[in-house]
């Protein structure tokens, strides 16, 4: 059985490479393959496969739009 996830939270870098920092604090690191230019504490929503307790395996990353 495949856990899927779908967060939004902050970006950020590390020595381990990408972290998700969401809004209750939980940090995933996060799996990808993505060719894709990111920036450090930009809001993002992020999918993906869960494995191991703490990691991500993205499928898919974009900035989440804010709404006003």
């Amino acid at each position: 059985m495949t856990r899927r996830l779908r967060a939004s939270g902050i970006l950020l870098e590390s020595r381990r490479g990408w972290l998700l920092k969401t809004d209750d604090d939980a940090i995933w690191v996060l799996d990808h393959e993505h060719e894709q230019d990111f920036a450090a504490n930009l809001r993002v929503i992020v999918e993906g496969q869960i494995f191991g307790l703490d990691r991500l395996r993205v499928d898919w990353i974009g900035p989440q739009e804010e709404v006003s």
